[in-house]
């Protein structure tokens, strides 16, 4: 289970570190040979984190053989070990996510965003399962990083984009947004569960009505519930049926 860990001076740490780590890469090739292998897994498994950290900068080009190799710095004990493991992975396509998807659920909140944003950048429907996994983390940047994803993700599953929604009622003001946002972005296959949050009492009704308004004529079936709407009690849930209905009979 992960927990909140985003304690003052972690980002001071990190930069530290990876000072640190870069010097003895730098220190290192001065001696003009490239690391051997058995050097490389020794140099992950040494008792420094900046030595450790240091031979994971070494593996950057993102290589088949750095992104194997890697396994093994997602593992490590220190969170900037594996926080910059995980940046290096983002750059080793699909075979990189079953090392980077279980990190989503890392003890460190920090390597959490990271695992995300790895995943964002390979991207792929491989990814889109642990992003959706990412959305009940219990802190909202972990959620809102996931979203932020989702939104560039194609192909969403009509469960996948439920849940989405579900979010538009979230307790974090940026979730919400974001939710919004990958919403219109998914369009068509959106429009049922937004109807769903129109036919119940939900005290966001409201976001749903303006995020079908975005979606415009695709949102067509939702016209018989948006104009019962017209009549709610609610006066911000009235006036974004009204826009809502505007939009979508304006794009016939």
């Amino acid at each position: 289970m992960n927990t909140p860990s985003s304690a003052p001076g972690h980002a001071l740490r990190r930069r530290g570190l990876i000072a640190v780590a870069t010097l003895v890469v730098a220190a290192s090739g001065c001696t003009g040979a490239d690391p051997t292998p058995d050097a490389l897994l020794a140099g992950l498994h040494a008792d420094v984190a900046a030595d450790r950290l240091a031979t994971a900068l070494e593996l950057e080009d993102g290589s088949e053989s750095s992104v194997a190799a890697l396994r093994v710095a997602v593992t490590d004990a220190d969170w900037v070990v594996r926080a910059q493991a995980l940046a290096i992975l983002s750059r080793g396509g699909e075979a990189a996510v079953e090392i980077v998807g279980p990190l989503t659920s890392d003890d460190h909140e920090a390597v959490r965003i990271g695992a995300v944003a790895a995943l964002h950048a390979i991207a792929g429907s491989d990814v889109v399962p642990w992003l959706m996994a990412a959305l009940d983390d219990v802190e909202h940047r972990v959620r809102i990083r996931s979203l932020r994803a989702l939104a560039d993700a194609d192909g969403l599953a009509v469960a996948d984009v439920a849940r989405v929604v579900e979010l538009l009622g979230d307790r974090d003001a940026k979730v919400r947004r974001w939710a919004s946002i990958v919403v219109v972005f998914v369009g068509g296959t959106a429009v049922t569960p937004l109807i769903g949050v129109l036919e119940g009492d939900s005290a966001y009704r409201w976001r749903a009505a303006w995020a079908l308004g975005q979606i415009g004529r695709r949102a067509a079936p939702a016209l018989p519930i948006l104009n019962a709407l017209l009549d709610d009690p609610d006066k911000l849930t009235r006036t974004e049926a009204i826009a809502a209905i505007a939009a979508i009979e304006a794009n016939p």
